[in-house]
């Protein structure tokens, strides 16, 4: 089953059949609203969630419920597992600017001017449903792994200025910086030592059934190849 997968997306590719990758942060939303129209799980947390029309016909993300998250904020929106932060800090656009009428304008809004930052924080392998408020507690910490269970019951919490993950969000979590380091040099987003660390978490567990089947309807979408993807779906190098 997995030949005849990695045998079809290779056709994509050679027939050009896959469409083009998402130039800014709205039209990865719509994208990865389109994946899985029915809901899905959150990212830290796991909550389940469905997709809701809101006002003006804009779709949006909402949990019906989720015993953990009892009487906190619901709010989901997609997030950054390599904050948008860090990417426009390593491109050097990350600071406070003025408009051209003197008004000053925050660090992200003037990175956002910057079309390579737009473009690489609207890759959509970094992107995932999470709850905000759960997100923003994680900011830009760097990731550690939490033998002992989470108190806030969720696989990630932020303890002594680092965001302790558990084992099994750990490997999803090392793919995405390995691909981000990949595909985007310029950032220089690995150190030695971190490219160690990440490349022993991305082994502490197989990808599974929906991790590859997320990445495979984004390649269809976009035509973003993912090495690290591939390799952790079995798939043959797709070139």
């Amino acid at each position: 089953m997995k030949r005849i997968i990695s045998f079809l997306l290779f056709l994509g590719l050679a027939l050009n059949l896959y469409g083009e990758p998402p130039k800014n942060f709205r039209q990865a939303r719509q994208l990865l609203l389109g994946l899985h129209p029915k809901g899905g799980t959150s990212f830290y947390c796991a909550c389940p969630y469905e997709i809701k029309l809101k006002s003006k016909g804009l779709a949006g993300l909402f949990i019906p419920s989720c015993p953990m998250l009892k009487g906190k904020s619901r709010t989901l929106s997609f997030e950054h597992v390599v904050p948008a932060q860090v990417i426009g800090q390593r491109l050097g656009v990350w600071k406070a600017c003025q408009s051209d009428k003197g008004k000053k304008k925050t660090a992200r809004e003037c990175a956002m001017s910057d079309p390579r930052f737009r473009l690489i924080t609207a890759d959509p392998y970094n992107l995932f449903s999470a709850i905000m408020r759960v997100n923003a507690s994680r900011g830009s910490r760097s990731y550690a792994i939490s033998r002992a269970k989470n108190t806030n019951h969720c696989q990630m919490e932020v303890r002594q200025g680092e965001a302790f993950v558990t084992p099994q969000l750990a490997d999803n979590i090392a793919r995405v910086y390995l691909y981000m380091d990949q595909a985007y040099p310029e950032l220089r987003l690995l150190n030695l030592k971190e490219k160690i660390k990440f490349s022993k978490w991305d082994k502490l567990d197989e990808a599974s059934e929906a991790d590859c089947d997320r990445f495979e309807k984004i390649l269809q979408k976009t035509g973003l190849p993912n090495p690290i993807m591939e390799a952790a779906c079995h798939l043959a190098p797709l070139h």
